[in-house]
């Protein structure tokens, strides 16, 4: 090989090299991303309510039977009661 061939072949196997480098970096970088957008997303789904807090909220006139229910509720389907369970214990509440 003469000289250009080699000046070309190095200038392939940098160049090659640097892109391979990229993409390792951009890859890293999509999957840091990800991990915080679903744990930031994780976490917001998840109530900052316990039904304890939410009854001594009510008990203290700090919020309405009505929106003590409505986070009630939301608290339940949270942690994953069945919507028609729901319903019924707030009938049961209110009788």
């Amino acid at each position: 090989m003469d000289a250009a061939g080699v000046d070309n072949a190095q200038n392939i196997i940098f160049w090659g090299s640097l892109l391979i480098a990229a993409f390792g970096l951009l890859g890293a970088f999509v999957v840091w991303i990800r991990r915080r957008v679903f744990k930031a997303t994780e976490s917001k789904s998840q109530s900052d309510w316990t039904l304890g807090e939410l009854r001594d909220l009510k008990n203290r006139g700090r919020i309405t039977e009505t929106e003590y229910q409505a986070l009630r509720a939301r608290v339940l389907a949270e942690a994953g009661v069945d919507p028609e369970t729901i319903k019924r214990a707030t009938s049961a509440d209110e009788a």
